[in-house]
């Protein structure tokens, strides 16, 4: 008997969880269209015929990048993401993803900007790249 696939399903959450030391904030979804890039480490070697080989290993990591944006964020919110993103420049972070996904990496660009694009309290616009591991 063939056992059957099931594809793992992903449970979505409302939120997007940054954490490092005792510091958390919580963001709204993403806005879809945000980039996602696997970076797999591996050794490239010619041979003495000058074969091209290539040698990857299991146990090697796999790095995964992100560019993540977020919309209708509040004057206080992107305030309380900009401290955060000072305090934990080149530190490692913990995100809790809106797939409820648990990643552990660094912010590849703390000095992200957050762009005001409406008049209201809630227009402004952040985003920032992000390099890690799933957990």
């Amino acid at each position: 008997m063939i056992p059957s696939e099931t594809t793992p399903s992903l449970s979505q959450v409302d939120i997007f969880l940054l954490e490092y030391d005792t510091t958390t904030v919580t963001l709204p979804v993403p806005v879809e269209g945000n980039t996602h890039s696997l970076h797999v480490t591996r050794i490239l070697r010619s041979n003495r015929s000058g074969e091209l080989k290539s040698f990857s290993d299991a146990n090697w990591p796999i790095t995964e990048s992100f560019k993540w944006q977020f919309q209708a964020i509040s004057a206080k919110l992107k305030e309380e993401f900009l401290e955060f993103l000072e305090l934990s420049a080149g530190k490692e972070v913990t995100i809790t993803d809106h797939e409820n996904r648990t990643w552990v990496g660094v912010i590849t660009n703390p000095n992200a900007a957050a762009t005001k694009v409406l008049r209201d309290s809630c227009g402004w616009t952040v985003e920032f790249d992000f390099e890690g591991e799933l957990q």
